[in-house]
């Protein structure tokens, strides 16, 4: 059981926001399995309603597993991101760390369950990340620059990684030294399906992916063998990391779409060991758009800057998270 009191700041939040807030450590189903089970008490009274706006002085207590509740978050002084860390802000963009088992954005299958950007009502997300993998994400402050942002992105303007944990001893396929390997393939993906499928050679409706492995180390957990690696997206595809690696036989810890169950209880993961752990600056990106200040506003493809053009939106660096496995 956790308790604790509504403060001034948090007054007219919804009870799920500052649940979070507080208790960024809880995973939603355990929040939404107490709301629905009427085990969440505010001044003593039962609810089930998420959206419950709270006031200060307000007394909530929720009945859920101590051990999952870390402590209490401290404020972000400087940022509206109240539930989640951030590494970067500028008057421009966000770089926010997104813990594992929380939405990008709002799910239409999932009403009611919070998101990332349900903390920041006034940003736009750049790009996604599965609701299971945790990581960093832009988000832009100024709607005027998310196009750009999402272009550069799009541009590799940064080379993006991941920190990823592996069933199996990955060095039996990469090189021991941690050196990058390169594997190529097709990936299908069959309308209304949630799964995707990898193999070697092109099908119908198939699609080239590529991607880049590193091997950084291993472990035994009860008996299961774990590889520590990094994997640098060439391509970008729907849950390509995970189904590639699955394809080659060594799919991610905790994965409960491509993995084992078994294998994954033993792990004692939650969710699959997956982040997006380092955004590098590639001097060699793709082109960009050329910026409106050059060429007048509204130009055809011109893309919105601020003073400074793409090194002050984007700075030319490598933003770095550490993973977080649970």
């Amino acid at each position: 059981m956790v308790e604790f009191t509504v403060n001034e700041k948090e007054n007219g939040r919804t009870l799920e926001n500052v649940f979070f807030a507080r208790f960024p450590g809880v995973p939603a189903s355990v929040f939404f399995r107490a709301l629905r089970k009427r085990d969440l008490k505010v001044n003593g009274a039962r609810t089930g309603d998420a959206r419950l706006r709270l006031t200060g002085g307000d007394r909530v207590t929720a009945y859920v597993d101590a051990d999952n509740a870390p402590g209490t978050a401290p404020d972000a002084q400087n940022s509206p991101f109240k539930a989640v860390s951030s590494i970067y802000e500028s008057e421009y963009i966000l770089i926010a760390e997104k813990p594992q088992g929380l939405l990008s954005e709002p799910d239409p299958e999932r009403p009611g369950e919070p998101s990332l950007i349900d903390f920041y009502k006034g940003g736009e997300l750049c790009h996604r990340l599965d609701r299971n993998t945790g990581g960093l994400i832009f988000i832009s402050k100024r709607p005027e620059y998310t196009a750009s942002v999402k272009a550069a992105l799009n541009a590799r303007y940064y080379k993006k990684i991941y920190a990823v944990r592996a069933v199996g001893e990955l060095k039996q396929i990469l090189p021991a030294d941690g050196s990058w390997r390169r594997f190529d393939a097709f990936l299908v993906k069959h309308p209304g399906e949630s799964r995707v499928r990898v193999t070697d050679a092109p099908e119908r409706g198939s699609k080239p992916v590529a991607a880049c492995f590193r091997y950084l180390g291993s472990r035994t957990v009860n008996g299961v063998t774990l590889s520590d690696a990094e994997a640098m997206l060439i391509t970008g595809r729907t849950h390509q990391i995970r189904a590639q690696l699955a394809h080659l036989g060594f799919p991610v810890a905790g994965d409960g779409k491509y993995g084992s169950e078994k294998v994954n209880r033993l792990t004692g993961l939650r969710y699959q060991a997956l982040w997006a752990c380092r955004y590098e600056y590639d001097p060699k990106h793709e082109a960009l758009p050329e910026s409106d200040r050059d060429n007048g506003a509204n130009t055809g493809g011109a893309a919105a800057l601020p003073e400074g053009g793409w090194p002050a939106l984007l700075p030319q660096t490598t933003f770095e998270s550490e993973p977080r496995f649970r």
